[in-house]
């Protein structure tokens, strides 16, 4: 319980946070979308670079960011994608298909939580295996979803 809220309150720190970038007449839900994917992604990347060799190993660094990414994901965020919400940059096929976009929230949710329960092992084999499928599960929605930067 008290990680959820922890991770919430960061979650509404970063939302609320004003930054250089951030455009005045953005919509709250908008600027909540970005700060959730944004805190997946620095829990993600370490992840992912300690299996990959690129920085070392480090099973109890591993097992809080996994437990921390599964905290993250776990919000919902579905409640803040509403047609009053779109931005520019928002791809217009999220609202064309709903269920299928929300379909493959859930299932990258389910990954991430599982990564966090694989991450407590400090197995580097089994978190790696577990990396390719949350990859693979963030990767269906991007390639439908997430406009190219």
């Amino acid at each position: 319980m008290f990680k959820n809220v922890l991770s919430a309150g960061v979650l509404s720190a970063a939302v609320l946070m004003p930054t250089a970038q951030a455009d005045e007449d953005e919509h709250p839900s908008a600027m909540y979308r970005e700060a959730y994917f944004h805190m997946l992604g620095l829990h993600f990347q370490p992840i992912r670079m300690m299996v990959q060799g690129q920085i070392p190993w480090d099973a109890e660094r591993a097992a809080v960011l996994g437990r921390d990414l599964g905290a993250v994901s776990g919000m919902d965020i579905l409640s803040h994608f509403s047609e009053a919400s779109k931005t520019e940059g928002t791809k217009d096929e999220i609202w064309e298909d709903m269920d299928d976009f929300k379909e493959k929230m859930k299932a990258m949710q389910a990954e991430a939580m599982t990564m966090a329960e694989v991450t407590q092992s400090g197995d580097r084999g089994a978190v790696g295996e577990q990396l390719g499928a949350l990859g693979k599960s963030c990767k269906s929605c991007h390639d439908v979803y997430r406009e190219e930067e």
